[in-house]
């Protein structure tokens, strides 16, 4: 009995070649499923046409019923909107996946790409063994690769899957590359070349990519070495790159007058005038498809080819088919790749040559005379790129992107004019400045603060963590105030609320143990599980001292125990390799080969929250602290590079750049001293100890302020990126916590990183990033700026620095104008900007919500971060800020926890929105670990009485972790 398969996209280019393979053979039944039914189409009775949209999961599991085999093919051409991309490539390759699932189809073969390591750099004969990049240079690659994953995760017993990647694909039928030829040709633009026509890239015949399919479908079976792999589908033979339209224009008799090479870096440059050209047709109003990209140019002159010896070893007779325009393939001579077709009409002179090509073209200095003004105002008012590193990660946290959240930054600035530069100082609304930086604290502050009794200094000249700690006045005095005070605290207790936030808590919980434990995440829209961080139970580790204050403690015994159990099993080796929102699947152990750890997320998550554990349950603690102490030996390894007193690195070998961030070097302090503590083990302080050394050493351009980057070699470059965000914050709190004099300085922000927006925005103060190159300050916050107001009440008591109560207030003004600027009043976008009058005049956002003109959204996830929680419930234990009777504060949380509930609660758990912005915008099927270490935790503390989680007794690490003093 024939098997039946059904393909997505069959009616496209590929899809079609690969539906012919089919039909050759007997052994198929064949089901096209596509948006549309060809006029062509014949349907016969091994053939069927179905209409159907692969966004609708209820029509896909109808499609899919009764197959056994599903070729996943459909997916957008390259032109289309990036938003279109994330719609079909992901959320469609998920219903592809919950399809099969449902409906009983057991092998699932993804139409995958070769650009889905497409990160700028260049690919010389790679094979699968290299990773898939964290940062991506357009939407399209980025897509493929998190749609791949999810492919490959999703094999299993009853589902067997993998992935093909195709290089290149050429042949007729060719919607894309052969038309764009054909249209550079239609313009004259045939006469150009970008580059010497020395990297090789691989073109790769359509029929070999059919047919590597219908291979990949025989081969899938259990057992197979198939199941659950990716391979590069290519002719096996790279030639270089203009040889292909140089043979096609040939095919057609097409011959070039002249040929013009232009430099690469020249192109570089045309590339983003011609990005800004066809932003300014956008703005116009006009239609403006994407033309010649930078990205292109990268495309078209590296190296760029891919090995296939994984699939010519695994899959049957994968050599591939001969290809009938085999002439394609052949390379051109060396002596003659830059011969001109007729020498005459060259000149001698190169520049000329361009220069008369352009002249011919009506209009064309008009156009360019445009380009350069732009270039200059990009120049002028847009954060440069940093320094240390093209290739480096930032973002929203601190797996995310670097290079990519900066790049958005510039194009949405380029949308709405332009952002406000450096603060616009008004001596009225703000404190003096002091010759260090420092803002002097304003009188009422003064007379709050510092009553007696209220504040205390913590600091030493050599504070060590493992010395015997005295129990600082850190909290305010409840008891001091009498009667009036015990109303105060009845309003600050809030049963009803409390109890609320402790029924998520719950339902968070059961949800995560019941269907994802002890991976590290529960997929919360569709009851899966993923990894993120190397696989060892995150979530696991982060909720236990939460479960423990909501009075869990049935779950919190399970948790430990689920825990001990999954470290026992796999012993800290790494499973899964660090990635952003974990897209990279890493190989398997089996393989013999083991991932470096994240130093990072191993420190502070898992580390930490060891440690918190055996704090709490001495039952436990032995064997608690030889887990804690077999991983920090672990982490000690990476204090052997070129500076032996940060770690080298903080993520995988294979990394191809090796700037490392300021966080991810220096938030170590709080761990490795409480575990010299707990064990009488000195190793592990003075590690810490030397850390804290050579910041204090560092001789920076700017004394308190960090930068962003280190090269683990040369150390900090002289002109670099500071701020408080994402790859940051936590180094400047876990310093704060530490109370070291010497760090006083480590958070002096007000002259360089406090920006002080347009009353259009409705907000006091902006924590943005400054670039000492340029001395310019970018007045945009992410989610760790608004973290960051909790780090500066803490260190307003520490360090004696009252006018930061001040800031962290204004901070969480600017913050909560965000939460309530959304379509989800209540949950704000992960990093937002800020504009000047000018540029926000008669502009409003274009999709729906409230939001107040003045400033613009960079990253519209809201993805259950913590954002302020954590300060509200230091600024009413420290000082009584904000919910005092009559105060608003404690209404804005509980319009935080109602939003929460209402708009991200699902079966199992609790999912993140893909875009505030945008009511109709698609939930993320994902639940972060820090929504049940952190949110959660802080949402229950700022509903509970002051002596729950009280900060005269605990210490709150940078990830939530609860350390005794």
């Amino acid at each position: 009995m024939p098997e039946k398969v059904i393909v997505t996209g069959g009616n496209g280019f590929l899809g079609r070649w690969i539906v012919d393979q089919l039909i050759k053979r007997t052994d198929y039944s064949i089901t096209i499923l596509d948006i549309f039914i060809p006029a062509d189409a014949k349907p016969t009775d091994r053939l069927k046409y179905i209409t159907g949209d692969i966004m609708d999961l209820t029509a896909m599991c109808e499609a899919f019923r009764g197959h056994d085999i599903c070729l996943h093919v459909a997916s957008p051409p390259h032109h289309f909107p990036a938003e279109t991309f994330k719609r079909i490539n992901i959320e469609g390759t998920q219903n592809v996946i919950d399809a099969c699932l449902s409906e009983g189809v057991t092998r699932l073969i993804y139409t995958s790409s070769a650009s889905v390591l497409q990160d700028g750099l260049p690919l010389e004969n790679v094979d699968e063994r290299i990773p898939i990049p964290d940062t991506f240079i357009e939407t399209y690659s980025e897509t493929k690769a998190i749609a791949e994953t999810m492919v490959l995760e999703a094999n299993c017993e009853e589902l067997m899957t993998c992935a093909l990647r195709p290089s290149g694909i050429f042949g007729p039928g060719d919607t894309q590359a052969t038309p764009g030829f054909m249209d550079v040709m239609k313009k004259g633009q045939h006469v150009l070349q970008i580059g010497d026509n020395s990297g090789l890239f691989d073109w790769t015949y359509v029929e070999n990519v059919a047919y590597a399919h219908v291979l990949a479908a025989q081969k899938l079976a259990p057992g197979s070495k198939a199941n659950g792999q990716a391979f590069f589908i290519t002719n096996g033979a790279p030639i270089p790159f203009w040889n292909h339209p140089r043979a096609l224009m040939a095919e057609i008799n097409v011959v070039a007058p002249y040929m013009i090479i232009i430099n690469f870096h020249v192109a570089i440059i045309i590339g983003f005038l011609s990005e800004m050209a066809t932003w300014i047709k956008q703005m116009l109003g006009k239609e403006a498809k994407e033309g010649f990209t930078r990205v292109r140019v990268r495309y078209v002159s590296s190296n760029r080819y891919f090995s296939i010896d994984k699939a010519r070893a695994i899959l049957p007779t994968a050599d591939g088919v001969v290809a009938p325009t085999a002439h394609l393939l052949l390379p051109i001579p060396h002596h003659q790749q830059q011969q001109p077709y007729h020498k005459e009409k060259i000149t001698r002179f190169p520049v000329l040559s361009i220069l008369v090509h352009y002249f011919r073209r009506k209009g064309v200095f008009m156009v360019l005379a445009c380009m350069g003004v732009i270039a200059y105002l990009h120049y002028r008012f847009l954060l440069p790129q940093p320094l240390e590193s093209p290739s480096l990660d930032y973002g929203p946290d601190m797996r995310e992107g670097y290079l990519e959240k900066m790049s958005r930054l510039r194009r949405i600035a380029m949308d709405l004019s332009k952002i406000q530069e450096p603060p616009i100082t008004d001596p009225g609304s703000v404190h003096d400045v002091g010759k260090d930086g420092y803002e002097s604290s304003g009188k009422d502050l003064n007379a709050l603060l510092e009553k007696e009794g209220l504040y205390s200094k913590w600091i030493s000249d050599s504070w060590r963590f493992s010395d015997p700690l005295k129990r600082h006045q850190i909290q305010f005095q409840f008891d001091s105030m009498g009667d009036e005070n015990t109303q105060v605290k009845k309003q600050k207790k809030d049963e009803q609320r409390q109890l609320a936030v402790k029924k998520m808590i719950q339902h968070a919980w059961a949800g995560y143990f019941e269907n994802a434990a002890p991976r590290d995440e529960l997929k919360p829209a569709t009851g899966g599980a993923r990894d993120t961080i190397h696989g060892w139970g995150s979530t696991l580790v982060e909720s236990i001292s939460t479960l423990s204050l909501a009075g869990l403690l049935d779950a919190r015994d399970s948790a430990k125990q689920m825990l001990l159990d999954h470290i026992q099993e796999h012993q800290w080796k790494v499973v899964r390799a660090p990635t952003t929102q974990g897209r990279r699947y890493s190989k398997s152990l089996k393989s013999g080969q083991e991932e470096e750890l994240d130093f990072f997320e191993s420190t502070v998550k898992y580390l930490g929250g060891l440690l918190s554990i055996a704090e709490s349950d001495p039952d436990r603690n032995s064997e608690v602290l030889g887990a804690s102490t077999a991983l920090a030996e672990k982490l000690v390894q990476t204090f052997k590079g070129p500076t032996p007193n940060i770690p080298d690195r903080d993520s995988t070998p294979k990394k191809r750049w090796t700037m490392v961030s300021l966080a991810s070097i220096g938030t170590l302090q709080l761990e490795f001293r409480k575990l010299s503590q707990l064990t009488e083990n000195k190793t592990f302080e003075n590690l810490a100890q030397a850390n804290a050394d050579y910041f204090a050493s560092l001789n920076l351009k700017i004394p308190g302020l960090f930068p962003v980057f280190f090269d683990p070699t040369t150390g900090p470059s002289s002109n670099y990126i500071a701020s408080f965000g994402s790859l940051s914050g936590s180094f400047y709190e876990t310093f704060i916590m530490t109370g070291d004099e010497r760090f006083k300085q480590l958070y002096a922000m007000h002259k360089y990183l406090i920006s002080y927006p347009r009353k259009k925005s409705g907000s006091k103060f902006v924590l943005g990033v400054y670039d000492t190159r340029s001395s310019t300050l970018v007045p945009k916050m992410d989610h760790a700026s608004c973290s960051a107001s909790g780090m500066l009440a803490l260190g307003a008591r520490i360090f004696g620095r009252t006018g930061d109560i001040r800031v962290a207030e204004a901070l969480m003004e600017t913050c909560y104008m965000n939460y309530q600027g959304s379509a989800f009043p209540g949950l704000g976008a992960d990093e937002i900007a800020f504009l000047g009058t000018e540029s926000s005049q008669g502009r409003e956002y274009e999709t729906t919500g409230s939001k107040s003109p003045g400033y613009i959204v960079i990253a519209p996830k809201y993805r259950l971060r913590p954002g302020d929680e954590k300060y509200q419930d230091y600024a009413w234990n420290i000082v009584q800020v904000g919910s005092e009777p009559g105060g608003d504060e404690l209404e804005k949380k509980k319009k935080k926890t109602r939003a929460i509930e209402r708009h991200c609660k699902t079966k199992y758990g609790y999912t993140s929105l893909a875009n505030v912005m945008d009511s109709t915008e698609h939930r993320l099927d994902e639940m972060p670990s820090y929504f049940l270490g952190q949110t959660l935790k802080y949402l229950y503390l700022i509903f509970s009485p002051p002596d729950v989680g009280s900060l005269n007794d605990y210490l709150f690490t940078t990830e939530g972790h609860l350390f005794k003093y």
